[in-house]
């Protein structure tokens, strides 16, 4: 492994040069026009669009939201990534942990069963 290589965007102060591009990324999105990135394969195109959409987080009223869907098999994990992403963006973080923890509640299960020796009620949970 490369140590030079940055895996994730660490914020404008270690991104360089594609000033054209980032300002191409932004001005497409400012003005909601469609526009497609290509290149090979570890080229930066990742870090370019964390970068623009930190400028565009930063001096825009537009919420960014990024999804990797390269590991995306079907439809239906197109759509959970997606929603994950979103959520991800549009919760607060005290909003996010409420879900969490209902959404944990919701799934346990309680029942309530007799021993059979003494005839004394059990009570478990199950998930």
């Amino acid at each position: 492994m490369n140590p030079f290589i940055l895996k994730d965007y660490s914020g404008p102060e270690f991104f360089c040069d594609r000033t054209i591009e980032t300002a191409r990324l932004i001005s497409a999105a400012e003005n909601q026009r469609n526009l497609t990135l290509t290149s090979i394969r570890k080229m930066g195109k990742t870090g370019l669009i964390h970068h623009a959409f930190n400028r565009l987080n930063q001096s825009a009223d537009i919420d960014t939201v990024y999804l990797d869907i390269y590991f995306t098999g079907s439809l239906q994990e197109f759509i959970n990534k997606l929603g994950t992403s979103v959520l991800k963006v549009e919760e607060s973080l005290p909003d996010r942990i409420k879900r969490i923890i209902n959404s944990f509640i919701k799934a346990i299960r309680p029942t309530i069963t007799y021993d059979s020796l003494t005839g004394s009620p059990v009570f478990s949970f199950q998930l």
